[in-house]
């Protein structure tokens, strides 16, 4: 069985208030923490998207998260610092975020693999079920291998 990671994107309504965004940012941090996600919760981007709705905000663009994640590896490889849009990220960077346009905001999560014998459905069914569907505009699952996604409209 192939042990890759589920890549989730979830996308909250647009017109998210500032209290359900917190929590929406609540609930996918807690499943996050309990069931041991959190240690698969390791992208910049995932992060980002995460905080800003923990500070009441819809997730900020992919691009601008991108060209942010890009600036941040940078500093972390001790490169110079150098002016980054999502024209200079590296094409291994936008590869993974093929699937959605620069201007999407979602939560972007990688998951622990599924199970043996586990479909991909049956691996995101515990994050669906808490997930408030008055609070989504659309949850999409990024099927494996990585190269390919799969949508899954869970309104």
């Amino acid at each position: 069985m192939d042990e890759r990671p589920v890549d989730v994107a979830i996308f909250p309504r647009p017109d998210l208030g500032h209290d359900e965004a917190i929590r929406l940012g609540e609930i996918i941090q807690t499943y996050l923490g309990e069931t041991g996600n959190a240690e698969c919760f390791w992208s910049a981007i995932a992060r980002s998207g995460l905080a800003d709705l923990l500070a009441g905000e819809l997730p900020k663009p992919l691009g601008l998260a991108m060209a942010s994640e890009y600036r941040t590896l940078r500093s972390m490889m001790g490169k110079e610092s150098m002016s980054v849009s999502l024209q200079t990220v590296p094409s291994w960077l936008q590869k993974k975020y093929a699937p959605f346009s620069p201007h999407s905001r979602a939560v972007f999560l990688e998951l622990a693999a599924a199970g043996e014998g586990q479909s991909l459905d049956e691996s995101i069914r515990p994050l669906m079920d808490v997930l408030p569907r008055n609070l989504l505009d659309s949850v999409l699952v990024f099927a494996l291998p990585r190269s390919k996604w799969v949508p899954r409209n869970e309104r």
